[in-house]
Formats: structure tokens, sequence, C-alpha cells
């Protein structure tokens, strides 16, 4: 007591719990707001000493994942993905019943993690994709296809597959130059995509090769979508630096 050490010791807490980067949310047994720390103020865009005592339903109306889990009434662990001001947050979740004498409570506790989530889907969408052109590379286009086709063997379901190139690639390249030629397998791309259906898987499997997998179609059908897609091909004019590349496959 000489020492002031319960009188630290709650100095100690409040300083803890302000300066958390995780942001905390104290209830009451009727999920009536008792505190929320600064990083919940700033990540909800709220203040204290207007929300205490007031609902946490009504002040977190507009995040009903995170009511989900709040209303659940027990320990929990979760994840949780939630737009905050037109922009995405994922948060690692917590919440722990507390019990006092005759208090009862909940502490909220969400870990930011989206700057972490953020970099793992650069770094998966670097692996399997394509970044000139937006479709599967070839090593994770192969994994789909395997999967898929494994799928609809076993299901006895059909499963086609398309493989087609754009004509004189080369000399589109040798006589516009590299940039025109990124221009053409992109806009080749967007054509062909203009008329395939919901259930496919399409990757760049070499310079000007691609190749899509067909879910749920026979060997007729997939015909007519070939021919489609060289239509649509076919219909492109690329205008560039003053002149017109015209594009077949």
């Amino acid at each position: 007591f000489n020492s002031s050490i319960f009188g630290t010791i709650s100095l100690a807490r409040r300083i803890i719990f302000n300066d958390s980067t995780d942001a905390i949310i104290l209830l009451d047994k009727d999920n009536l707001l008792i505190e929320v720390n600064r990083k919940a103020e700033e990540l909800f865009h709220i203040k204290n000493n207007n929300i205490i005592g007031r609902e946490f339903n009504y002040i977190f109306k507009d995040y009903k994942k995170l009511l989900q889990h709040v209303n659940e009434n027990g320990n929990n662990i979760f994840n949780l993905e939630i737009e905050i001001n037109e922009q995405i947050h994922y948060f690692q979740g917590k919440i722990d019943l507390v019990k006092n004498n005759n208090n009862e409570g909940k502490i909220i506790i969400l870990s930011d993690n989206t700057e972490q989530i953020e970099l793992n889907k650069k770094l998966k969408y670097y692996a399997t994709t394509d970044t000139l052109t937006g479709v599967y590379n070839k090593n994770y286009f192969y994994e789909i296809a395997v999967d898929k086709i494994k799928e609809c063997f076993k299901l006895n379901k059909p499963v086609s597959l398309i493989i087609f190139d754009l004509d004189n690639f080369k000399n589109i390249n040798d006589s516009y130059g590299h940039l025109a030629g990124d221009v053409v397998l992109k806009t080749s791309l967007e054509a062909c995509k203009s008329v395939l259906e919901e259930k496919y898987h399409i990757g760049r499997y070499g310079g000007e090769e691609f190749v899509i997998l067909l879910n749920d179609t026979n060997l007729e059908k997939a015909v007519e979508i070939a021919e489609n897609i060289r239509a649509a091909i076919e219909k492109v004019k690329i205008v560039y630096e003053n002149s017109t590349i015209n594009i077949t496959s």
C-alpha cells in the first residue's frame, strides 16, 4: 500500500489498453457498451463519450458478420472480413466471457490482419496468374485442369479442352513492336472471354498460345464455342500508332 501498487497496476492496465494495436471493445451482460480503446475508436470512427451505455447491436449495426459472432454469447475465436468506410479489413477476432462477483460481460479483441492478408493475396496472384493477360499461368492451369478432369471423370460428366494461338504473332511483334504485341494479347483475351460461359478456366500456354478447360461441355458444344472465339477474335481491329492491326487465330 505504501508503494501505491494498486494505482500503478491500474495505470499500467490503462496504458496497455489504450496503446494496444488491437481494437478492444468491452460489453456488459446485456451487450451495452462499457468502453472501447483508442484503436477501436480510430478504426470504427466512434468516440467513447458518445457510445458508452448504448447497445452494441445498434452502434455496430453496419457490421452484421461481427454482430453474429458477438450475439452467439460464448467464448469464440474467428476470422472476419468486413468493410469499413469503403475499405475491406480482415481481422482475427476473439471474444471472452468475463464474470466477477455479480458482474458479467464480454471482451472483444480484433487483431487487424489486413496488411498480411493483402500481401498473401498478391503473392498468390503472382504465383498463379499471367500478369500480362490476367489469366492463369501454365503451371497453375495444369493443376486446376488435372483436378477438374478427375472430378468430371468421377461424376461421369463431359469435359473439353480448347487450345488456340494467334496467327503470325511474331510478325506483329517484328512490325509494330512488343508493346503492340502486348495490346494484341490482352485484347484477344477480352474477345475470347466475351463469348465464354461461366464454367471455364483459361490459361496462357505459351507466348501466344492459350488453353481453355470447359466443365460439363461435350465435344460438339466445345467446337461451337471454339468457332465463336475464333470469330470474335477475327472481328477485333486494333489501332496502334495510326496503324490497324488485324488478328486471326
